[in-house]
């Protein structure tokens, strides 16, 4: 697997839109973190259907892992889907 690389801009990345809604969604996940009764009222206002497909001791700590994840997700060079369709697949080890 190949060491990611950043964008050659990555340190301009605060002024791309996607870096900054990360940004104030991992501020609010940690505000919600740090002040669990406001995250437990929002919790209790989602319909019970949907509260029963996800344990609730996860809900911070996915939406979090989520917002980090897209800030870094953003800043790696990506190639183009047609580029990495044309790799061989990488062969299993002999063992």
């Amino acid at each position: 697997m190949k060491k990611p690389e950043l964008i050659e801009d990555w340190k301009k990345a605060t002024r791309l839109w996607s870096v900054r809604f990360g940004i104030i969604g991992t501020a609010v996940m940690g505000l919600f973190t740090a002040w669990p009764e406001s995250a437990l009222y929002l919790w209790g206002a989602m319909p019970f259907e949907v509260r029963a497909l996800i344990p609730e001791r996860f809900v911070s700590a996915i939406a979090l892992f989520v917002f980090v994840m897209s800030t870094v997700s953003r800043i790696i060079k990506q190639r183009p889907k047609n580029e990495r369709s044309k790799e061989p697949a990488a062969e299993p080890d002999a063992e």
